[in-house]
């Protein structure tokens, strides 16, 4: 198009699904630093945060690209030469403010000791920087350069909010006409947002009617627990299942178990709060049957898990299924200083769960 009025779809959509996207990370940004919450939720909320990152990335340079091949609208002949600079500048900044925050974020985690994996909303795994792991240093320049980006980010966007109403105002410019679908755009969009079958949307397990245990043996003796405080997500259509369990919240019946789990050697539930499973994909087998590939992490030791899932009800709004695999412990650092060669608490561990999720 030659001399357009508008930006074309792909721009307009981009722009207003990023702008949508980075205030919902601000707020939960917010939400982590500033906010008391629940630890559960909390850890939830560090893997949304940590994916829509991931997604904010992919985005930006997918609109730099699309913005550098296309045809875009030159602002108004009404601008000063002093206004247009600005609009530039401004504009550069905040891809640069983008990039900024989204790249720290990027390096934020790579440089983390904990080394947990990024698991792009159940899709898929986004790497990490190579060689970053455990750079204490650089991991807290990452930090002041994700705060700092952050201010200058809102201040930026502020500026362009206000730059917009100046213009309509004082000269009554509408600039968002450059920014806005045409009609028939709209009705397109609309249709794929009010359609019902456009997403699918993951139920929440209900661990009231839900167990996940687990069992082993001690000195010989058979010995069977449970995690009393866990939660989830099941979406088997969208290939998601997420769970994470409160390491403290392990229960044998047994006094002796149950002071041992949190410690240090095991659990080392202080530090390492939750276990966690997310699923990379998930495979329909039979009506009855599917298979869930994903990574499970118990104390910051990150191993692929396969196992079978075997539903017994699914509907739109209920699934019931159960599953079981088993663990070596070692593979977790679980009792590998007290019992490495399981002389007195088995090696494998089996685990059980049966779930509801609605």
């Amino acid at each position: 198009m030659q001399n357009p009025t508008r930006y074309n779809s792909i721009i307009i959509t981009l722009h207003w699904i990023m702008a949508l996207a980075f205030f919902l990370m601000l707020g939960s940004g917010i939400t982590l630093e500033y906010f008391e919450i629940e630890k559960s939720f909390k850890f939830e909320l560090y893997q949304w945060h940590k994916s829509g990152g991931v997604l904010l990335l992919i985005a930006i340079l997918l609109r730099i690209i699309v913005k550098i091949v296309s045809q875009n609208p030159k602002l108004p002949t009404s601008f000063t030469k002093l206004e247009v600079t600005a609009a530039k500048a401004g504009h550069y900044a905040l891809y640069i403010a983008m990039i900024a925050m989204v790249g720290s974020g990027w390096v934020m985690v790579s440089s983390s000791s904990y080394g947990l994996p990024t698991i792009v909303f159940g899709w898929f795994e986004w790497p990490h920087i190579p060689n970053l792991s455990g750079n204490k240093e650089l991991n807290q320049l990452s930090k002041v350069i994700h705060f700092y980006g952050f201010i200058t980010f809102i201040i930026l966007i502020l500026g362009h909010i206000g730059a917009v109403i100046t213009h309509y105002k004082k000269e009554n410019v509408n600039l968002i006409k450059r920014m806005w679908w045409n009609k028939l755009t709209i009705f397109f969009i609309a249709g794929l947002i009010i359609s019902p079958s456009t997403f699918s949307a993951p139920l929440n397990i209900d661990t009231n009617n839900s167990k996940a245990e687990f069992s082993g043996t001690h000195a010989g003796n058979k010995f069977t627990g449970q995690f009393n405080k866990w939660s989830g997500t099941v979406d088997l259509e969208g290939k998601v299942i997420k769970a994470t369990f409160q390491t403290d919240s392990a229960d044998t019946g047994n006094p002796m178990y149950d002071g041992t789990l949190p410690t240090a050697d095991w659990f080392n539930s202080k530090e390492f709060p939750h276990a966690t499973f997310e699923s990379t994909n998930i495979q329909k087998i039979s009506d009855t049957v599917y298979k869930a590939t994903g990574n499970f992490t118990i104390k910051n030791n990150t191993k692929p898990l396969t196992f079978n899932i075997n539903i017994i009800e699914n509907t739109n709004n209920l699934v019931k299924g159960e599953l079981d695999f088993t663990l070596n412990r070692l593979d977790f650092s679980l009792g590998a200083d007290s019992d490495p060669n399981g002389e007195w608490v088995s090696l494998e561990i089996p685990v059980n769960v049966s779930f509801t999720a609605q």
